[in-house]
């Protein structure tokens, strides 16, 4: 069997730790290194997640260190998995190209940050163990809060210091799953544990189901459990709030699709997690809004945006289905692309203070990032011709098929709401009236110029690509609930 699944949680550990002797050959040789393991890395990735149709409907399980099933640690490559490895490796693969003319202090710390962050990702959706899903979630969450405060601003470490807070009490959460998983079935793979769960008492699944929705819902910022994240993802440097914003946010959203259907497949519990997530994500999709809707920091708008699109994604989830599930699938793609691309352009557009007004006629002064903003936000608010508005009508025709009309609703009142705020943003950016401080530098250097485009591109592309899309969102969907 093909070692990739491992060499692709190795490589950028490894990569991480030769950084600091790499830099010390100064930027002649550390920049277009960073490039060049950047595009290898994103290609190793696709190759491996391209490996799951090797074994047609079974996944590729790849066992390390020769012990019982039970215990035994093992990564397993499935579509599900297939998919988000890819989805996170391009990800990444933007943020590198983005950082590179954007991180001009402590490079070497950032870098090794972020390839650490890839690798603790990249376990997390390729492990089929629960202790090792403990280990990348904490390896993630710790190379993570020094990202968020690498600005050294007062603001920002508050930030890194209340993300770690909520992080930890969602681990603990999670953790506490794993001791009565284990403690009940004696076992840590997750294959096993599922097989047996149903056998369990009614109060001992529901603790663990319980301990699960709640941990996963701090991590995915689902609201009452959102606090952390506009402080976070607003505070961060640009690069940062993307990389949290389009790529963390899915290793969390990987987990509930996961771990949820999984462990209540069938039944009363099917029906409870259901239950609670249609009302969470009912929830979150309006009340991110109303906080985007109250804000006058661009950053923190975007930040409250990514909460209401957390709860898009529960949403279809708790409507289940092909259509609920396969459209959460095909909104974390859109996710990723449009929310990235709007952190990049706001990133290009302004440094330091990213209160609204500081953005007045930025979008005339820096047509580029100017039209990237405007492309990936129409996308964020779902009109076509974008891709976010055939991953929405997924979502919404899922919840029709189910009989469930206040839900459908939700995603068009959701859209008017951030058209809302948007349409304010709008305004203030492409402000005829505004002037410039003369000498003032929007310039957009070429790589920067080229993920800007292929972030806006992209959010229209998956629109033109739906049908695939959709079909392939379905299957994978299909396979997810059994």
């Amino acid at each position: 069997m093909s070692h990739l699944p491992v060499l692709v949680i190795a490589i950028p550990l490894v990569f991480a730790f030769a950084l600091p002797l790499i830099f010390l050959l100064g930027p002649r040789v550390r920049r277009p290194v960073v490039f060049s393991m950047g595009w290898a890395y994103f290609a190793v990735v696709l190759i491996m997640a391209g490996g799951w149709r090797d074994a047609g409907a079974q996944p590729l399980v790849y066992p390390i260190g020769g012990w019982g099933p039970e215990i035994g640690i093992a990564l397993r490559l499935d579509a599900l998995s297939a998919v988000f490895s890819a989805l996170l490796a391009l990800g990444m693969l933007l943020v590198i190209l983005y950082s590179q003319e954007y991180v001009d202090q402590g490079e070497s710390k950032y870098y090794v940050l972020l390839f650490i962050v890839a690798a603790g990702m990249m376990g997390t959706v390729l492990t089929a163990d629960f202790f090792n899903l403990y280990v990348f979630i904490e390896m993630t969450a710790i190379s993570s809060f020094p990202l968020v405060a690498l600005s050294r601003k007062g603001k920002a470490v508050f930030a890194a210091f209340y993300y770690m807070v909520f992080t930890m009490v969602s681990s603990a959460l999670i953790l506490l799953a794993i001791i009565l998983i284990y403690g009940a079935t004696g076992s840590l793979n997750m294959a096993e544990v599922a097989a047996g769960f149903g056998d369990l008492s009614t109060t001992l699944r529901s603790a663990i189901i319980g301990s699960l929705v709640v941990g996963l819902g701090v991590k995915i910022a689902l609201i009452p459990f959102h606090s952390w994240l506009p402080p976070a993802h607003a505070e961060a440097v640009s690069p940062v709030s993307a990389l949290l914003s389009g790529v963390l946010l899915k290793t969390g959203v990987y987990m509930m699709i996961r771990l949820l259907p999984m462990l209540a497949a069938g039944g009363a519990d099917a029906l409870m997690v259901r239950r609670v997530l249609l009302a969470i994500g009912s929830l979150t999709i309006i009340g991110g809004h109303l906080l985007a809707l109250g804000q006058d920091n661009m950053k923190r708008i975007l930040a409250c945006s990514s909460v209401a699109h957390m709860g898009y994604i529960a949403l279809g989830l708790g409507i289940g289905g092909p259509l609920g599930v396969g459209g959460a699938l095909f909104h974390s793609l859109n996710h990723l692309l449009m929310k990235s691309g709007a952190f990049f352009a706001v990133g290009r557009m302004v440094h330091g203070d990213f209160q609204l007004e500081l953005l007045r006629g930025k979008g005339r002064a820096a047509p580029l990032p100017g039209w990237a903003f405007a492309a990936c936000t129409g996308a964020l608010i779902g009109l076509p011709p974008f891709g976010s508005f055939a991953s929405k009508l997924m979502i919404v025709m899922g919840a029709l098929a189910a009989g469930m009309i206040p839900a459908a609703l939700l995603l068009p009142i959701g859209g008017v709401l951030s058209a809302m705020y948007y349409g304010r943003a709008y305004r203030v950016i492409y402000d005829a009236a505004a002037n410039f401080e003369e000498g003032e530098d929007l310039a957009v250097p070429l790589q920067t110029a080229g993920v800007l485009g292929f972030t806006a591109v992209g959010c229209v592309v998956t629109l033109v690509a739906s049908p695939v899309l959709w079909r392939f969102f379905l299957a994978v969907a299909g396979g997810i609930i059994g």
